[in-house]
């Protein structure tokens, strides 16, 4: 075996041990499921990138080219998350970084009892399902197919942003959604989860509809503190299993395969390593070679961070945002001549290192991994002393919080945060209006202490 087998192979081996050992200790926890779908998912697809079977998203002339330089894109990785890792471990093992902030928990609990207010309620759920109504009415009106929008997209280039728009959408109301329906068990909330799941397959992306799905089951177990045995273990399984099946047939059907041919397990199979396995799902390290392998080492210095976080400026109204933003730039250095193409995605580090090098990775990877680690260690301390629903609320609100924020190290999802702003505007607006005209019963939420 070569070195970068022995790596990987180091890698994955030291984090599944920790991963178990500390889930059947502790019970899973938010710093546990973001490392394991951001980090640890994309890197164990190694081995699969040196498929000839990628061919089938990959132009066949330029796969030698990410051969050679997938063992670069490892290392680098490697280095990020170790250097990440690192910066975490600092914030949990220095002195005096464990005691309370109160400024930094004002702030947090801020943002929590907007959260709380104008999103979690099931008031403002029935509004966020009928946002999602207008717009999912107003795409359809647009000439969007239901199941194929992401297609679309590609071909009707000016409709893009709003499906954009869509698909972050879904993802915050299903995950809040989700979250509510299994944590009450009750048939209202089930039935707002299921109208929401229905429109949310408008774009056939599995990230809009299935993805939030799993991710809210998985912050209800981190809410309930439950110690993952055998029985949670296995049930964790079953569901990534019927969630991955979900998937595959949201993507036949995208394709337009016939729902008999995709229940046959043939087909399923099929999918399943074709899709998974050497699709675009967890592609992040052969996109990163396939960059690689286009890169003339000449640094961009920042230039793909400031077309990405001036999303609201049109591309056609500013040069520097055509060239420069990082769907533009990706596909231009990785030779793909298209256009209409959305961009490469390498891993969360991968735009540090083509901004400002290795040095840039020694600077900010141990700094991310230190921030984020104060985020986790400040939802802990407003934690304790919550319990049931609203114990569920923080959890669901750090994991929004959390996957916000890798939108600022990686530009192309930067427009997420704005969305998230406009659709704060949005339920604050709608939430106050519908209180005004009907007032509720029992007070509202207050301010967490």
């Amino acid at each position: 075996m070569t070195l970068d087998i022995y790596l990987w192979l180091g890698f994955m081996v030291s984090s599944c041990a920790y991963l178990v050992f500390f889930m059947v200790r502790r019970g899973l926890t938010l710093g546990m499921l973001t490392f394991t779908f951001f980090l640890l998912l994309p890197i164990s697809m190694y081995p699969f990138a040196f498929s000839v079977e990628n061919t089938s998203a990959v132009a066949a002339y330029l796969f030698a080219g990410i051969l050679e330089q997938l063992p670069r894109a490892l290392y680098i990785t490697l280095l990020s998350v170790a250097l990440f890792l690192a910066g975490f471990a600092a914030q949990r093992l220095l002195p005096g970084q464990q005691t309370r902030q109160p400024q930094r928990q004002t702030v947090l609990k801020t943002s929590l009892y907007l959260f709380e207010t104008y999103f979690w309620t099931w008031r403002a759920m029935l509004i966020s399902l009928a946002v999602m109504t207008v717009l999912f009415v107003a795409l359809i009106g647009l000439g969007v197919p239901y199941g194929s929008g992401q297609a679309f997209a590609f071909e009707v280039v000016s409709l893009r942003p709003l499906l954009n728009i869509w698909a972050a959408l879904c993802t915050t109301y299903l995950v809040i959604m989700t979250c509510h329906a299994f944590h009450s068990m009750r048939p209202g909330p089930w039935v707002v989860l299921g109208i929401a799941f229905v429109l949310s397959l408008l774009t056939g992306q599995r990230a809009a509809s299935v993805l939030p799905v799993v991710f809210g089951g998985g912050l209800c177990l981190i809410a309930s503190r439950v110690r993952v045995g055998i029985a949670q273990g296995l049930g964790l399984v079953v569901g990534g299993a019927v969630a991955l099946v979900a998937a595959l047939v949201i993507s036949g059907l995208r394709n337009g395969v016939a729902l008999d041919d995709l229940i046959s397990s043939d087909v399923i199979a099929e999918a399943l390593s074709t899709e998974l396995l050497y699709g675009n799902q967890f592609s992040d390290l052969r996109d990163f070679a396939w960059i690689l392998s286009g890169f003339d080492g000449n640094y961009v210095l920042g230039k793909t961070y400031l077309a990405g976080f001036t999303p609201f400026v049109p591309s056609y109204l500013s040069d520097f945002r055509t060239e420069w933003g990082w769907g533009r730039w990706s596909t231009d250095v990785a030779g793909i001549n298209d256009y209409a193409h959305g961009g490469l995605r390498p891993p969360i580090f991968g735009e540090i290192f083509f901004n400002f090098g290795y040095p840039g990775l020694l600077v900010l990877c141990p700094l991310i991994g230190f921030l984020f680690a104060r985020l986790l260690a400040t939802l802990e301390q407003v934690l304790v002393p919550r319990t049931g629903d609203r114990r569920l609320a923080v959890v669901a609100f750090g994991f929004l919080v959390a996957t916000l924020s890798i939108n600022i190290f990686f530009t192309s999802g930067f427009f997420k945060v704005l969305v998230h702003i406009g659709l704060l505007f949005v339920n604050v607006v709608a939430v106050s209006f519908v209180d005004f005209l009907f007032p509720r019963r029992t007070p509202r939420l207050q301010r967490a202490n």
